[in-house]
């Protein structure tokens, strides 16, 4: 265990072993979000995991995690000793040696973490110099991305780049993200006879409606071929008026009929857009904490159960947890079949 050892220098943090005898079993789930989360890991399926939160002892209080939600999982006690054995920690031994254990005990981040406090500490000590991988030139240590940068290298993401390849990085980056989400194509019929100036304003309002469904869906979904003609009751979606707010005759600007077809206004915004759009390509059933909920004003996102969902259509399909902040172009056409004069 890590146990506290008095010296003639007082109370020194000395690491000798496994576990705290205060420390209860449980594991610890670290989310991509940030948040650590201890309890115990009850059920684990490719999909998800079933947890109950520390402090909680009955079934009903049992949580579902998405998997693609975790960054990591640790099994059993050792982030909860890392944390107890961190606040007894004084000197930069200390701190080296606790460094040690978390790396022995594949806590990688914190390994590195305790080194660092020990650099802080003492920064001539030579063995958390080394466990962090700093060299010393000319007596002075430099860090592995000082070395990098010295090299005439730049940091992208978890890659070092030359400074003359970081745009051209960059580029096949943003195309490897976009390849792992799902493309949507639609066609989108209008019952009456438009214009061309107002089929140009409706390729905005479809952009709109791109990046609505791109936020929503996390980077998991984006629009990518919209096919739009007038003059006609096929399609996805029928818009069945182009000048109102509300279908007529009801208080909802889509609905999605029981042929499989969504209904809307000219004017439906984007959020209702995507809403019919889930129903459509995800889940027919309204259910809480979603977009698809049956209180359609509640929510701004798909839930968990319907991204993961999204991630069964293709094996290219991966949660990133920096998609880009805009979507792929969505690629729209037009078709005026009866051209107003």
């Amino acid at each position: 265990m890590f146990i506290l050892r008095k010296t003639k220098l007082g109370l020194g943090v000395i690491i000798a072993g496994v576990i705290f005898s205060s420390v209860i079993s449980a594991d610890t789930i670290e989310m991509f979000s940030g948040s650590i989360l201890h309890g115990k890991i009850t059920n684990e399926q490719k999909q998800f995991i079933k947890f109950l939160p520390e402090g909680k002892d009955k079934p009903i209080d049992t949580e579902t995690i998405y998997t693609f939600r975790i960054k990591r999982t640790i099994k059993g006690n050792a982030y909860k000793e890392y944390l107890e054995a961190k606040d007894k920690c004084k000197t930069a031994d200390d701190f080296y040696k606790l460094g040690d254990k978390c790396k022995s005990q594949k806590l990688a981040d914190e390994a590195n973490l305790m080194w660092g406090e020990a650099v802080k500490l003492d920064p001539e000590h030579e063995k958390s110099r080394k466990a962090l991988g700093h060299k010393k030139e000319s007596d002075k240590w430099l860090t592995p991305d000082e070395t990098k940068e010295s090299e005439g290298y730049v940091k992208f993401k978890d890659q070092w780049v030359k400074k003359d390849q970081l745009e051209k990085v960059k580029a096949d980056d943003l195309k490897k993200q976009y390849a792992s989400a799902h493309p949507i194509n639609l066609k989108i019929g209008i019952i009456v006879d438009v214009d061309e100036a107002w089929l140009e304003g409706y390729k905005e309002r479809i952009k709109g409606f791109a990046k609505f469904l791109w936020t929503a869906s996390d980077g998991m979904l984006y629009l990518n071929n919209i096919d739009v003609s007038d003059m006609t009751g096929g399609g996805d979606f029928v818009v069945v008026t182009i000048d109102q707010k509300y279908l007529p005759g009801k208080d909802s600007e889509a609905y999605l009929s029981c042929s499989g077809q969504v209904e809307m206004s000219g004017l439906c915004s984007a959020a209702v857009f995507v809403r019919q759009c889930g129903f459509l390509k995800i889940n027919h059933q309204r259910h809480d904490g979603c977009l698809l909920a049956k209180d359609a004003g509640s929510y701004a996102k798909f839930c968990d159960a319907c991204l993961s969902k999204v991630m069964a259509f293709s094996a290219n399909v991966k949660y990133r947890p920096d998609f880009p902040a805009e979507p792929p172009e969505v690629n729209i056409k037009c078709t005026n079949n009866s051209p107003k004069k």
